[in-house]
């Protein structure tokens, strides 16, 4: 085995995964509670820009993006 556990472990928790389903709603994980502001910020500009990135029309195809915590409240943020 090439690779150590915990090089596998930062390299899973680095992955984003878009799933789209049957509504036109796509919920991901951008984030951890030990991550500061700086880092969930970046996290959430590079999956919307990537997002945008997979859509024909870009932006245009984005009507809102909304942001939330487990159990918080979600904030618009698009």
């Amino acid at each position: 085995m090439s690779e150590s556990l915990s090089d596998k472990v930062t390299e899973l928790q680095s992955t984003v995964k878009f799933q789209l389903k049957k509504v036109l709603c796509l919920g991901t994980s951008v984030g951890h509670m030990d991550m500061n502001e700086d880092q969930l910020r970046q996290n959430v500009t590079m999956s919307l820009n990537f997002l945008v990135s997979l859509l024909k029309k870009n932006w245009q195809n984005l009507k809102s993006a909304y942001i939330k915590s487990t159990m918080g409240a979600p904030q618009r943020i698009y």
